[in-house]
């Protein structure tokens, strides 16, 4: 397993590319796509490419595949960097949305290790975010949104190099599928998609904020998704604190809930946790999916109010949250003590059978 501190590098280097690039990207379309309407639009049909992308492992079983979708993101990201009109602009988007094929080999493969390993490594991952929100506002202060997309696709080519050592195993080394619930996906990955697309409408929004709030909501985040792993409330906690975003109907802090958005994402992830290369492609498959629908109904909602995505947001993030925590205190009521040897018994068995990512922690 020592393989996954290659896998742990890769994708770090990919979250500091994500890092730079996120909070900008609907203001990069929204200047080179007239209407709010259709920048939506074009998530939607993003996403879409990404659900058709993913699908393409089914068919190709070749490593280099993995390794392809990420260069090929990247030349997208460069893409949107140097869009000036509406058509190359989606084009780029839809470029970058091939890294959904390797969605699933990194889902899968973080996830190989005990359960809390993917919560701590996708934490690290977030730890360059710390300093970056202030590295990307000094580039599109100084030099603009443009640069930012074009240093951000080099870095994410370059997310492709530390695949190079490793051995790919995709077929899931013979573990049968889990069935795995995708509530706590669906759970988190609905309310972002609601929100996302239009959290800079805000008549009072500043570009020169954004970089401040954002490294707020990021902070907030590592700190979220740092305790995921010994708190079984951290989807609830984030999908809280995430519900406030109702708020930005009258207060622009778009920024702080792309931050938050990633703590929420990686709950969410960690908690469905595929441990088979073909349940890593149906988490993969169902969360693209989700952002779809999620594209749609706010686009729909937009159509009324430009303040109904954040209130539908808020309030489906509430809700969720609220039902999680009932679920966990329901649970806590009725069998405490076989909860408690579920918890200590399958680690013990867990830390013979897996090496995990001591390597990558060592490394870092």
């Amino acid at each position: 397993m020592r393989f996954l501190k290659y896998i742990a590098i890769s994708w770090t280097l990919w979250g500091v590319s994500l890092y730079l690039f996120s909070p900008y990207l609907t203001i990069l379309l929204e200047s080179s796509i007239s209407t709010p309407l259709l920048v939506d639009l074009t998530y939607i049909i993003s996403s879409i490419a990404g659900i058709l992308f993913i699908n393409l492992l089914k068919v190709f079983r070749d490593e280099s595949i993995i390794k392809m979708s990420i260069v090929i993101s990247g030349l997208g990201l460069i893409m949107l960097g140097l869009s000036n009109n509406a058509v190359m602009a989606i084009l780029g988007l839809i470029t970058y949305n091939t890294y959904w094929i390797a969605v699933p080999f990194f889902y899968y493969n973080l996830s190989r290790a005990e359960k809390e390993q993917f919560s701590k490594t996708w934490a690290i991952s977030m730890i360059p975010a710390l300093i970056l929100p202030i590295v990307g506002g000094l580039i599109t202060l100084h030099i603009g949104v443009r640069a930012t997309f074009i240093i951000s696709g080099v870095l994410m080519i370059l997310a492709a190099v530390p695949l190079t050592w490793v051995k790919f195993s995709i077929e899931g080394e013979g573990r049968s599928e889990n069935k795995e619930s995708l509530i706590p996906l669906i759970f988190s990955v609905l309310p972002l998609s609601l929100a996302l697309p239009f959290l800079y409408e805000l008549k009072s929004f500043e570009l020169s904020t954004v970089w401040l709030t954002y490294e707020i909501g990021e902070i907030v985040g590592i700190l979220l998704t740092w305790i995921s792993w010994r708190n079984n409330n951290s989807l609830a906690v984030a999908l809280l604190i995430f519900s406030t975003v109702i708020v930005n109907s009258f207060v622009a802090l778009g920024g702080f809930y792309y931050g938050l958005s990633e703590a929420v994402l990686s709950s969410g992830v960690g908690s469905v946790n595929p441990r088979s290369f073909k349940t890593a492609i149906r988490v993969a498959t169902m969360e693209a999916s989700l952002w779809t629908i999620g594209y749609i109904i706010s686009s729909l909602a937009y159509i009324v109010s430009y303040s109904l995505p954040f209130v539908y947001a808020g309030l489906i993030a509430l809700l969720f949250a609220l039902l999680i925590m009932a679920r966990i205190e329901n649970r806590r009521v009725r069998i405490p003590s076989l909860r408690r040897i579920e918890l200590i018994v399958p680690r013990g068995i867990k830390h013979v059978a897996y090496e995990g990512i001591e390597p990558y922690f060592k490394f870092a």
